[in-house]
């Protein structure tokens, strides 16, 4: 085979590849992501043991007030001082 015939062989063999990578893109990004639709899952468990395991799982949704003087404003600066600037 001549030099030009072996270009234009490789040439179209390039093509071809790179046609065939376009085609399989196409096809990837149109049919092969398609989204599926997940089911939900059936809960088992009754609603005293969903409220068990709410509560067993979240200890902070029950936990007590640590700050003693919240409620009792024992502050004696709180009502003293005015800012001026306000």
């Amino acid at each position: 085979m001549e030099e030009s015939s072996k270009k234009s062989l490789f040439t179209a063999i390039e093509i071809i590849g790179v046609l065939a990578i376009i085609a399989g893109g196409l096809w990837y990004w149109f049919v092969g992501r398609q989204a599926v639709e997940e089911e939900p899952l059936p809960t088992y468990l009754s609603e005293e043991a969903t409220q068990a395991l709410e509560t067993a799982q979240n200890p902070v949704k029950n936990l007590a007030e640590t700050n003693p003087f919240k409620e009792e404003e024992t502050n004696p600066l709180l009502n003293k001082y005015k800012n001026p600037f306000e």
